[in-house]
């Protein structure tokens, strides 16, 4: 079975995904944090000769408040509105202190679940609503706000490669309660909150209903529609049911198909990772972008079409070398050339509009 995320799980796939984008960007991420930590240093309390909290348990904070900061515009998603940069609503901050204090415990560098520290504690707790409160930190607020937004799409990428890799690698997988948007939650109580498994059963017939009723035209233009506007959860969505579509047309395939890496080249060679999945004839490839902060300009970008992804190809093998390949994801047919031995498929034809594509060879 795979999982990406379980009850137990510290922080959701898709909070990991966002904070994987802090590899990125690293040297500005640090100097954040060094900012941050110049501004709210006065909000920290003087226990005996410390401060407190220390600096490792600060550092998880902004940690945190990174991978949960709401989406600027969840229009579809359930859960959490999105805070302003004055006001933080009161559950946020909740589950930020109940996070905080239960990873402190669990640490047992100054507190722990049989001997709890009452004061560094209090402490701990006073830091998080001084950092959350619109009157007292106001500076800090916009300046997260403004980083996670630069940092947010990127993250959203890498979720959504996440995702189809998730449920076209080898194993079962298992989706998580709630993981069918995005989910931006903490380990439990946080993500065994209520789903709204209602909206949930609302989007998907209508995603279906436009994606199998439209003419190739309507079908271009919802596409484009996912991928402009990914907040509201309905492209990741889609990926799943595609996806999942697909297995349930190819049982064998995924159940027993063969694993292959498959080789990259050109310019953009590492923002590639793709494999194929195969069983006799029967072939699924897997192709989807990665460390995207650093390959668009503009990393609220999406990374899509064949400019960005001029020169960087593919290796297929000879017996893939030749017929169509349909991408499952948008309904496109790519062609390879007609020539034997190892043959480059170009990455811009499969990642044209979309950023991440599921293609299927013909039997």
């Amino acid at each position: 079975m795979l999982c990406t995320s379980t009850h137990d799980t510290k922080r959701s796939a898709d909070v990991r995904a966002r904070l994987d984008v802090l590899c990125e960007v690293a040297g500005e991420w640090r100097d954040r944090v060094r900012r941050w930590h110049r501004w709210n240093r006065r909000h920290r309390t003087r226990i005996r000769w410390r401060y407190a909290p220390d600096r490792n348990s600060e550092y998880l904070l902004y940690q945190t408040l990174i991978g949960i900061w709401p989406l600027a515009n969840p229009s579809a998603q359930t859960g959490e509105q999105a805070p302003s940069r004055l006001a933080v609503t009161e559950s946020f901050r909740e589950r930020v202190e109940a996070y905080m204090e239960k990873a402190a415990r669990e640490a047992k560098q100054h507190t722990s679940w049989i001997d709890p520290n009452p004061a560094f504690e209090a402490a701990l707790r006073d830091f998080v609503r001084a950092l959350l409160s619109s009157e007292k930190s106001p500076r800090f607020l916009a300046d997260l706000d403004r980083f996670v937004q630069r940092i947010a799409r990127p993250g959203l990428w890498n979720a959504l490669a996440r995702t189809l890799v998730h449920l076209t690698a080898p194993g079962t997988p298992d989706i998580y309660q709630g993981d069918e948007l995005w989910n931006f939650s903490l380990v439990d109580p946080d993500n065994r909150r209520p789903v709204d498994f209602e909206s949930r059963r609302q989007l998907l017939p209508d995603l279906s209903e436009v994606w199998e009723r439209s003419r190739e035209e309507e079908r271009h233009l919802f596409l484009r529609q996912l991928v402009e506007g990914p907040e509201d959860g309905r492209i990741k969505l889609h990926v799943i049911s595609q996806a999942l579509r697909v297995r349930r047309a190819n049982p064998e395939l995924f159940l027993q198909g063969h694993y292959e890496p498959l080789a990259t080249n050109g310019p953009a060679a590492a923002h590639v990772f793709a494999f194929a999945r195969r069983r006799g004839p029967q072939v699924a490839l897997t192709l989807v972008s990665r460390r995207t902060a650093s390959l668009c300009r503009d990393p609220s970008m999406p990374p899509v079409g064949r400019q960005l992804w001029s020169g960087t190809t593919l290796s297929l093998p000879e017996d893939l070398a030749t017929g169509p390949w349909t991408n499952a994801l948008t309904g496109e047919t790519l062609e390879t050339p007609d020539r034997p031995g190892w043959v480059q498929l170009a990455v811009g034809d499969a990642l044209e509009s979309f950023p991440v594509a599921l293609l299927l060879h013909p039997c």
